[in-house]
């Protein structure tokens, strides 16, 4: 079994999660509807763990996403929002 590249899933994940929420109506999403939607989206023969994606998407792609001002990340009611380039 190949070894979890965390470096490539993060940058291939947040791909994922900007071009998903770009396509929502509103540009918002909660956590697990992006989780789900990012296992779907693998295409290995093994799909990933959801604790795992989870794991990654909230400690490694929004927080980056966040901090060049592309997502707004609420930890409360756990959803995303798209910051349009014209909002940023």
């Amino acid at each position: 079994m190949p070894e979890f590249d965390r470096e490539f899933h993060a940058d291939e994940w947040s791909q994922t999660i900007v071009d998903y929420l770009a396509d929502a109506d509103n540009g918002t999403a909660s956590l697990d509807d992006l989780v789900e939607h990012i296992i779907e989206q693998e295409t290995h023969a093994v799909a990933p763990d959801r604790e795992a994606v989870s794991y990654e998407v909230v400690h490694v792609c929004l927080p980056t996403l966040a901090e060049n001002g592309v997502v707004e990340f609420n930890e409360l009611t756990e959803t995303i929002e798209y910051r349009t380039p014209s909002a940023r």
